[in-house]
């Protein structure tokens, strides 16, 4: 079994070809006591969603939950969980609960992100998506725009790949999201019993 996903630290880490993070752990506990074996394709995000819907790979991982990704791929039950958190300069009098926010607001979320698409669909002003946390800091930094929506955990850890302080910014909760992994639906057609072993199993290495 071929698995896409990004770098996407704490919950998807490369260094060195050693494997890890919090996501990477809870998939391979599962594929392990299955008696799976697999391998992990490190690569952009949009690329990891597209080889699965092409049918070039069999999953892509973590993930939450959208209507696109639901055409071509079904996903399981939760394997970690995130917070999509606003950040914003701390001396910002914005507040994204109000309603002037999302037309006037510049925004924007990490390219191909499941944020990026849930802006989008619920008419936020986004702006150009970079492709990595670490320039979506560097972006709100910059002032380049007002806010970034974001997996509160993997912003804070571009921060501190940037040697950035975490106070330079404030922020406010918008929604917390399960992230599973999205088995692509041929594959799933092919083993018809593999996504009910595989959350059968889930509650095992997520205790």
């Amino acid at each position: 079994m071929l698995l896409t996903t990004q770098g996407w630290a704490p919950f998807t880490i490369e260094v060195d070809g050693v494997q890890s993070g919090t996501a990477v752990e809870v998939l391979d506990c599962v594929l392990q006591k299955m008696g799976q074996p697999y391998s992990i394709a490190f690569i952009p995000w949009i690329r990891a969603q597209a080889e699965v819907k092409a049918g070039r790979a069999h999953a892509f991982f973590p993930a939450s939950r959208n209507d696109e990704r639901d055409g071509y791929a079904k996903s399981s039950d939760q394997l970690v969980s995130l917070k999509w958190v606003w950040f914003l300069p701390k001396e910002s009098n914005l507040n994204p609960k109000d309603s002037s926010f999302k037309k006037t607001a510049r925004v924007t979320a990490e390219a191909g992100s499941n944020i990026a698409h849930w802006l989008q669909k619920n008419g936020f002003n986004l702006m150009p998506q970079p492709d990595t946390h670490q320039q979506l800091a560097l972006m709100l930094q910059r002032k380049r725009v007002d806010a970034v929506l974001a997996s509160e955990s993997v912003f804070l850890e571009g921060l501190r790949e940037l040697n950035l302080s975490s106070d330079m910014f404030r922020k406010v909760l918008e929604q917390e999201n399960s992230l599973c992994v999205y088995f692509s639906k041929p594959f799933l057609e092919k083993y018809l019993d593999f996504l009910e072993r595989f959350n059968a199993i889930v509650p095992e290495c997520t205790e």
